[in-house]
């Protein structure tokens, strides 16, 4: 979703790259940015407290 969300291709254009089909990658964004926390659900969700430590550890460096 990156990749699509940062690029200035078309869909079009990205889904041929990445060799899937259009529907599925318009799928894809259109469930991303209406659910962003639950778009992936095989990638680990951070609780509120990690994600704090991760601010301020960032901030820190």
């Amino acid at each position: 979703m990156e990749l699509l969300e940062q690029s200035s291709k078309s869909l079009r254009q990205v889904a041929r790259e990445l060799g899937v089909a259009e529907n599925n990658l318009y799928n894809w964004r259109k469930h991303y940015k209406s659910n962003q926390e639950k778009a992936f659900p095989n990638q680990p969700q951070l609780d509120e407290k990690r994600i704090g430590i991760k601010a301020i550890k960032s901030t820190n460096c």
